[in-house]
Formats: structure tokens, C-alpha cells, sequence
């Protein structure tokens, strides 16, 4: 079956995602300090538990999961792929975090992308002052709508206008 990079719509039937890995999550105590030093994470043992029951309950309903290949000790954190990388209608923006320490998370969703079994997708790449955010990005029956945050920018808004106009309308929210 040759399958396609899609995502025009979310409350479409989902058929194939990416989740997170909940393995090594804030494993270098030093690091995750000091990066969220005023919030509690939860435990190795609480994040192994939900991923578990989210994947199978995805999988239970006809889904494909998918989970991001192990980056390295290095990364603190690969919870939420959809945040450094968001598929648009069949093209995948890779998004510029506006934490810089998130940027390497990528590298464990590339082999998914690399192996898909249909078309390539397109990958589009902003530049660096634009910061986005895969999370504040919704795509809704023709409509993108772009949360506005310190996670995504203005610049980054634009460069979403710039490159999707042409296939829907682009519709900022601002958030505080």
C-alpha cells in the first residue's frame, strides 16, 4: 500500500502517527534542573504507564504508531514530537524551537520520514528568526491556525503565510 504525507484536517480519521518516548526523559538530573527549575516533572514509572496505555488505545483503534528513534544522553526530553515537527497538508515544516536545547529531537523522527513507503514529502525549513512551534499549529478543513507565543513568533506567522497561502487560509490567534 502506498500511503502519502498528508494532514489537511484533524478530526480527519487518523491512520499513522508519531508519538513520544517517554525513555530517558529528564535522565541527567543536573540538566533537567536546570532547564525547569520551578516545574515538577512526572516519574520514569508515570510517563511509561501513559505512553503505554496512549499507544495501545491508538492501536486498538486502527492507528499506526509510530515512536522517534533514541537521539542520545544529550537530549533531555522527547515527549512531544509534534512540536518540532508538523505535517501540513503534504508537506512537513521542521520547526525552529524557541528553546535551542529542543533542536536535535529531529533526528529521531528523520528515519521515519526517510522510510515512509509513499512519495517523498516535502520538508521546508524556516529560517532562523522565525521561530514555530509544531503544537501552536492547527490545521482545520482549509484553515492553519497559528497560536502567536513566545514559541512562535511573528516572523514565524509570516513565513507559514509565505508558504501556505496558496493552500489555506492562515489565521493568527495571540496567546500570552
Amino acid at each position: 500500500m502506498k500511503r502519502r504525507f498528508s494532514q489537511y484536517n484533524e478530526t480527519d480519521t487518523l491512520k499513522t502517527v508519531i508519538i513520544g518516548r517517554w525513555e530517558g526523559f529528564h535522565k541527567d538530573a543536573t540538566y533537567s534542573n536546570l532547564l525547569n527549575e520551578k516545574r515538577k516533572d512526572p516519574s520514569a514509572a508515570q510517563l511509561k504507564t501513559e505512553f503505554e496505555a496512549f499507544q495501545n488505545a491508538l492501536e486498538q483503534n486502527g492507528v499506526e504508531v509510530l515512536i522517534p528513534d533514541y537521539v542520545g544522553k544529550f537530549l533531555y526530553d522527547q515527549l512531544t514530537p509534534r512540536d518540532v515537527a508538523v505535517v501540513v497538508g503534504n508537506q512537513i515544516v521542521i520547526c525552529n524551537m524557541a528553546k535551542s536545547s529542543r533542536k536535535y529531537e529531529i533526528a529521531g523522527i528523520f528515519p521515519h520520514i526517510r522510510n515512509f513507503t509513499g512519495d517523498e514529502p516535502t520538508l521546508l525549513i524556516p529560517p532562523v528568526e522565525c521561530l514555530i512551534e509544531g503544537g501552536d499549529i492547527m490545521v482545520d478543513k482549509g484553515r492553519m491556525i497559528v497560536g502567536l507565543s513566545q514559541r512562535t513568533n511573528i516572523k514565524g506567522y509570516e513565513w507559514l503565510l509565505d508558504n501556505f497561502t496558496d493552500q489555506m487560509k492562515v489565521i493568527p490567534r495571540l496567546f500570552n
